[in-house]
């Protein structure tokens, strides 16, 4: 494919995400007006009304290192489903909503959702749909900042126990591998993780240190993943999640 023909595929690409996220929002902006929340978009919940594509062919480079060609929607028009999860503003909302990798900060803190939740589900799926890349993993930051500190790993596995800690590894590796096949084509998420405090320091990468005022609000359970449990005495000046 020459530059052209390139360009061409990046303009057809951007036109085809604006039209997604326009209908997706325009769906969202419905369900929130008759007051009812989605609680688990994600890319397999978006269908295409047309199943008609044409094959892009990669680059020459990439040819030469056998990649495939991709398929590309000829039509731009989306489908919202599966509303088995779907919950009215006034009804019981569970604690846990949404599929890992679309689930909002605030539910992860124990915070409770509304509406929001829907929306944070809708930028992951945009990030995904116009860069195909995933969050960057997360790393501590210096010195000077103030707030969160993470690493790759999730948590501490005891020294004691490092067959089992290797076993843990080897499931979570298996489990992520497993997803990103099961995604085919479509890339790895922007989040591609399965643990609580692994998810909140990739937020962090991407959009940088949590506000504060959710650190000291988070619930008992998610108190875990800081330092210190944060409260309103002010105790400490920052909170920060654990290394």
């Amino acid at each position: 494919m020459g530059s052209g023909g390139a360009a061409r595929a990046l303009r057809r690409r951007r036109a085809q995400v604006r039209a997604f996220g326009r209908q997706l929002l325009e769906a969202v902006a419905y369900l929130h007006e008759v007051q009812l929340v989605h609680t688990d978009l994600k890319p397999e919940n978006i269908l295409l009304a047309s199943l008609e594509y044409s094959k892009l062919e990669p680059p020459s480079a990439a040819r030469r290192g056998r990649a495939a060609a991709r398929r590309v929607p000829c039509g731009d028009q989306i489908r919202v489903i599966d509303f088995g999860s779907a919950t009215f503003e006034d009804q019981y909302h569970s604690s846990i909503v949404s599929t890992r990798h679309y689930r909002a900060p605030e539910v992860i803190l124990g915070l409770g959702w509304s509406f929001p939740c829907d929306l944070w589900s809708v930028g992951c799926i945009l990030v995904e749909l116009a860069t195909g890349a995933r969050a960057p993993p997360p790393r501590e930051p210096p010195a000077r900042s103030p707030a969160l500190q993470a690493t790759r790993e999730s948590r501490r596995m005891p020294s004691a126990a490092p067959s089992r800690a290797r076993g843990a590894r080897a499931a979570r590796a298996a489990a992520r591998g497993a997803l990103t096949r099961a995604r085919g084509a479509a890339g790895d998420a922007l989040f591609q993780t399965h643990e609580n405090l692994e998810h909140l320091a990739m937020m962090e990468a991407v959009l940088g240190p949590l506000p504060e005022h959710l650190a000291r609000a988070a619930n008992r359970q998610a108190a875990k993943y800081f330092t210190a449990r944060c409260g309103p005495a002010r105790a400490r000046r920052h909170c920060g999640l654990r290394p």
